[in-house]
């Protein structure tokens, strides 16, 4: 009895006295954007989710990565979200759920290949800030496409970049995205850590990457790593609305324009790339869903330098 306690203690001291050889490396650190919606499609300021790898540690005798998961909100108050466990070998990163681990990315994929990856942390962390018992399709693979894979330059390091398409048809969960996704060796998902993230209406709009850093890599985007201005924030409006929501036929986004002054309503897609831009003296504008495929939509209402509102519709 004593052996088999004791065997495992000191496979585990070994392990922390050498540390992690994979990826990531104890202190990695990603920041990841946030922005909580309520059920009439209007969305607050943009918060982040942080994930930090803290130790290594042993789960079912695999040396892996210990990494802490945090929702920090635009008041600076920082709830706990639980801790996620993965270890990578030279190509491969795979990730531990539901007793077993599940591949996470795989480098080792070509243009045209196919790939079945696993969406569960996505699931656990959407559980956790929507307050939802959504769990229909945790532990089941989804199939990807491989359609672009690179050699970039992050940081002065060379390391491998692969870009996926989403193939199986389109189910309603907000554990995942059907959108494609873009993940860079050594980093991560630029998307979200565990893949990318969709989610209803009513709840969160998850990613993109706005940092990650290590004691060899860092990597920066255009948006903040920490809290965003007040001047950067947009303000949730319950009196900016689209309806209906999820659109069918002709849409309504409604503002307040008592003064009849000219408004500018910007559609963009998931990514934040502009896809429409109305300009009007009116008080909404129609949108004909014809024009917008199958996805997520954010729209900005601004009158000058004011932002009246903004928000986000889905189309089905």
């Amino acid at each position: 009895m004593k052996k088999n306690i004791l065997i495992p203690l000191f496979v585990l001291c070994i392990a922390q006295a050498f540390g992690q050889t994979g990826w990531p490396p104890i202190g990695a650190k990603w920041h990841y954007s946030y922005v909580p919606c309520d059920i009439w499609g209007g969305c607050g300021a943009k918060e982040f989710i942080y994930f930090e790898a803290v130790k290594d540690t042993l789960v079912n005798d695999t040396l892996c990565t210990k990494i802490i998961v945090e929702h920090h909100n635009g008041k600076k108050e920082v709830k706990y979200l639980g801790d996620e466990f993965i270890y990578s070998t030279e190509n491969q990163v795979y990730s531990y759920h539901h007793g077993h681990f599940n591949l996470l990315y795989d480098f080792s994929v070509q243009v045209g290949d196919t790939i079945e990856l696993f969406v569960d942390s996505n699931c656990k962390l959407f559980q956790q800030l929507e307050n939802s018992d959504h769990s229909d399709f945790d532990s089941k693979p989804i199939k990807y496409a491989v359609t672009k894979k690179d050699s970039v330059n992050i940081g002065g390091i060379n390391t491998t970049s692969i870009e996926l398409k989403f193939l199986d048809e389109f189910i309603c969960m907000p554990c995942l995205s059907v959108e494609s996704q873009q993940i860079v060796k050594n980093i991560g998902s630029l998307d979200f850590l565990f893949g990318n993230f969709f989610t209803g209406i009513e709840s969160g709009f998850y990613g993109p990457l706005r940092c990650y850093s290590d004691s060899t890599v860092n990597y920066t985007t255009d948006v903040p790593c920490d809290y965003l201005t007040s001047a950067e924030s947009l303000k949730s409006n319950s009196k900016v609305s689209v309806y209906p929501n999820p659109v069918t036929g002709n849409s309504i986004i409604s503002f307040p324009n008592e003064m009849k002054n000219d408004v500018v309503v910007e559609i963009s897609d998931a990514k934040g790339r502009i896809i429409s831009t109305f300009e009007t003296y009116e008080d909404h504008i129609a949108i004909q869903s014809k024009l917008f495929s199958k996805g997520i939509f954010l729209y900005r209402v601004q009158s000058g330098k004011d932002v009246i509102g903004s928000g986000r519709f889905l189309k089905n």
